[in-house]
This record gives C-alpha cells, structure tokens and sequence, in this order.
C-alpha cells in the first residue's frame, strides 16, 4: 500500500511540475504580448518547395513548418525544449505508466466553427496507426495498445508497455478535424490544398507559383496573434531566397549559407543568427575488425583527431565539439565524463602498447608485418565530409596511421557485396543529435535499427549499451532517466565505437522589423510561435 502511495505521489508530481513549468511559460508569454502591436505582414523565403498539407502525412518540406500555424497538437514543446499545454490543458500518466490521459480544453473551434472533441483526436491517432494511411509517424507509436475517447473532452492512450518518451511523439503530432476527413482518402482529400485545422492562423490561399498565404484567426483559443497575414515565397535556390532577402522582397530565412551570413550580420538592417546544429560529424568504427577491436586503436584515433581544428579550418570557427552522443546542452550530458582529447603523444604511447611500431621508418606502424591502415567510407557528393576525412587522414598520419578513404555516392551502393570487397573498417557520417528528448538520438544507436549506429558492434558492451538505452526508455521519472543515460555516456566513452568530432552551426537572418525573432531561432525552433512576432513600428527599427 505504501509502495503504491509513494508511486501515485511521484507521478502526481511530475504531472504539477509540468503543470507548473507550462504555466510560467504561458504567463511569461502573456506578459510579453501585452507590448506588442497588431497587424502587418510577415513574408517567409524559402527554396524547399511545398507539399500537400496534411498532419498525418506531412513530414517534409516548408509544409511541415505551415502544418503548426494552422493546426494544433495536444502538448507541445516550447523554445526552451520543455513540455507545456496545448489542446490539451492537463494530462496525467498512470503510476505503472501504462495510461496516459489528456484532459482537453472546451470550446476550441476549428475554422469551419466545428468544436474539437476528444473524438478528433482519436481519430488523427487511428489514422497514423492505420497501415493504409502511410503514416510517416506510425513508428512513433508502435507500443500503444488503444486510443480511446472517454468522453467529449478526454482522450486517453493505453501502452502495451512503459515508453516515458511517448510524450514527445505526442508533441510533435498534430490534430485532424474528423468531421473533414472521415471515411476518405487522407493522400488524394481536396483538404489537403486548403487545410482546416484549430491554429492561430487559418489558410487563406495558394497560388500557382507556391505562395502560401495564412491569415489571423480571430477566434484562436490562446489569443489572435499579433501579425494580420504570414506569406511563404518560394524561390528556386537558397541564393534565390537570400538575394530577396537582401531586396526587401522578404522578411525572415531560414538555413542560410556561413557567407551569406557573414554578410547579413554586418548589414543593419537585419538580424543574424547562429546557432549549432543538432546533428554531429562522426566516424562509426566496424568493431569487429581485428585492428578496430582494440579500444586502445581506437582512443588512439581520438586522441589524434583534432577536433577544434577542424572546426576552424572547416566551418571558419563556427562549430562547437562533440564528445558523446548528448550535447553538453543536453539534460542528459553527464559533464563528469571526459571525452579522449587532442593529444599526439597520448595516442603513440597508446599504439605502441597496443604493440604497433615503424619498424622500417617509412612513418606509417605495423605489426606482424600488416601496416595500420584504416579504411574510411566517404559520402563523395558532400564536400565538408571529403574536406574532414582529409584533414583527419592527415592528423591521423601524424601517429603512425594510414588512413585509405572509399569513396562511394549513393547510400544503394554500400552492398554486402561492396563491403565484401572494400572491407571497409569505418564510416564519416552525419549523426542525430539531441533533439527534444534524449530518446531521439538513441533510436540510432540501438542495435535493433536498421541503420545502426554501431551495426558492426556484437559484443557485450553492445548488450550493456541497449539495456541502457531501454532502460532510460522505460524509467518513468526524469531523475531516474538522467541517471541511466550518464552511464549510458560514460559507457559510450569508455568504449568509443565511434570518434565524435563536431556540431557545425546553422545561420538564419531576419529583417529588423520583424520582433520576437529571438525566441525562434535557438538549437530548437518552434514554428508556432511565429504566432508571437510582431511588425516593428518605424522607430524601433531605427533604434
């Protein structure tokens, strides 16, 4: 009795410290637009031409962006990557994790004037898990044994198991008007070229060459936002985009070039940003190799890499160290494990132990006869990784190792048959970051992925590795999580099958009249609160 009390406690508390969290947020909000003017347009430049707008369908393109001003999701993650309310005022979850119940808010509209009902939402849900729909989030909630709706105004999920990362899946989805799309053709509805949804703003129109025009919706449940219209331009390139930028044709871009930005922060009349990504440049080891197996080849290999060199010689210092799998931003980061640092010396004394030694000076070590080579698969069509794993065979000469790069341009080419013949030893890749939640990166480094990771690792730290990671999986509260993923990092470290090189940083740039800007663009960029920018009076673009 008192186990289940204690338990029932703890899940109360992190449900009112949500609770509490979301709702600083909402008054710190409040607060904040009680100064800002209404009206005027906002024009957005892109190059990533859209697609058809549908929640359950739309994963890609500038559609993507769109979906979250026009339509709402359950919760949400705010700018500082915590979950708050959205549709959904409260939510609980069961002591023993199983059930997740979202309490809705009453009397939101969607823009046709149709009240959203728990009825919705489980139908949006239905739709993702139905295998005929073709959902690109069907993966997302594959441990979920039912939705139901209790009643008008309470939704709730059953899990075939405990997944505490279940809610981030819940953030990112968002809400379809069953009343619309019932008994239809998701891929083909009409709808999904004049999507309906409950967001701050309500599609207006779509024109033949890509410009998508919202509007503000009076009635929105959290407040009309303050912008009267928001415009999405699409341009050929990127440099297409920045040149109407730089016109005035447009007010704000996303994703542009380090030159371009060099040149937009220099310039007055705009605002720049950077920022680092989160996905990471890293070399997967093949651990099976009979060189790689040898963990002192491979802290050998770290220790040569110089890491801020790269990013200097590279990214022009706009770059910020990886030393796991979690950012140093990141809940998760255990800061009291050290990652193998820039050092030559260390890395010789750690090959020689290993028994590697030139024996005839031609600068590259050997033992029983087989030199240290190391053979590296490259992605040829991405310049920056050619540019890396030169530099890296570079550094790595230093020590005594030959680095061989296997040029290869396409994913399709990486055969069975290619490996056999290549036998390639490791792999320069863009790796998955931190994202929302520490779970999202993980997903690549489990074994039972597909695209692993680590899909050469088959030993027992592999076996420790995703027990770790299933067990941050499951833990119910945050501590609990936080303790299990630093072992987790100190596990990753300890074995390091793979060398962590950097986050490259990623530019945005905003004309000085657009306000509220700042909270957008961070290592985590929400597109909803667009809703709280704001056209800058005359004088205060001035100053």
């Amino acid at each position: 009795m008192a186990t289940s009390l204690k338990r029932r406690l703890s899940t109360l508390g992190i449900f009112m410290l949500t609770l509490a969290t979301a709702q600083l947020h909402a008054e710190t909000v409040r607060s904040s637009r009680l100064q800002r003017p209404y009206g005027g347009m906002l024009t957005i430049g892109t190059s990533n031409k859209p697609t058809f707008i549908n929640p359950v369908l739309t994963n890609v393109s500038v559609s993507a962006s769109i979906v979250s001003l026009i339509f709402n999701g359950l919760i949400r993650l705010n700018p500082d990557g915590e979950l708050e309310s959205d549709l959904a005022k409260l939510w609980d979850v069961s002591p023993d994790g199983l059930l997740y119940t979202f309490y809705l808010r009453k009397s939101v509209l969607f823009h046709d004037g149709v009240e959203l009902t728990a009825e919705d939402v489980k139908f949006t849900y239905d739709a993702i898990l139905n295998a005929e729909t073709k959902s690109p989030y069907r993966p997302d909630f594959q441990m979920v044994e039912s939705f139901q709706a209790l009643d008008r105004y309470t939704f709730r999920v059953v899990l075939k198991e405990r997944q505490a990362p279940i809610l981030i899946s819940f953030s990112k989805q968002i809400i379809m008007p069953k009343h619309i799309y019932e008994g239809t053709d998701m891929g083909t509805h009409p709808y999904n070229f004049k999507p309906v949804g409950t967001g701050s703003f309500r599609f207006k129109d779509w024109t033949e060459d890509d410009q998508i025009t919202l509007e503000a919706n009076p009635d929105y449940f959290e407040g009309r936002p303050y912008l009267d219209y928001v415009v999405y331009k699409t341009y050929a390139n990127k440099s297409e985009v920045w040149s109407a930028l730089m016109r005035g044709e447009i007010d704000l871009i996303k994703f542009i070039s380090r030159e371009d930005y060099e040149l937009t922060k220099a310039d007055p009349a705009f605002n720049a940003f950077a920022h680092p990504s989160v996905f990471y440049y890293g070399v997967s080891y093949n651990l099976n190799d009979p060189v790689l197996a040898d963990i002192r080849v491979r802290r050998a290999f770290a220790h040569a890499v110089n890491r801020q060199g790269l990013i200097e010689r590279i990214e022009g210092g706009y770059g910020k160290e990886c030393t796991g799998l979690f950012s140093p931003d990141s809940w998760a980061f255990n800061p009291d494990v050290k990652a193998p640092g820039y050092d030559p010396r260390e890395a010789k004394r750690l090959l020689k132990e290993a028994g590697w030694e030139d024996s005839n000076g031609d600068g590259v070590l050997e033992k029983a006869g087989v030199e240290l080579e190391i053979r590296l698969l490259v992605d040829s069509r991405n310049s920056d990784m050619r540019k890396i794993a030169m530099l890296i065979r570079q550094q790595v000469q230093e020590i005594g190792i030959k680095l061989r790069l296997q040029l290869y341009k396409d994913e399709s080419e990486l055969t069975n048959e290619f490996r056999a013949a290549r036998k390639p030893q490791a792999h320069l890749k863009f790796f998955v970051g931190d994202t929302h939640d520490p779970h999202e990166t993980l997903k690549e480094w489990h074994s039972s992925n597909k695209r692993s990771a680590r899909v050469w690792l088959d030993n027992e730290a592999s076996l420790e590795i995703d027990r770790l990671i299933e067990l941050g999986s499951s833990a119910q509260l945050k501590k609990e999580r936080r303790e299990v993923y630093r072992k987790l990092q100190r596990k990753i470290v300890e074995e390091q099958p793979a060398c962590f090189l950097y986050y490259p940083y990623v530019f945005h740039a905003a004309s000085k009249k657009v306000g509220g800007v700042d909270d957008l663009f961070r290592v985590w960029m929400p597109d909803y609160i667009i809703r709280d920018f704001y056209i800058k009076g005359q004088d205060d673009v001035d100053e």
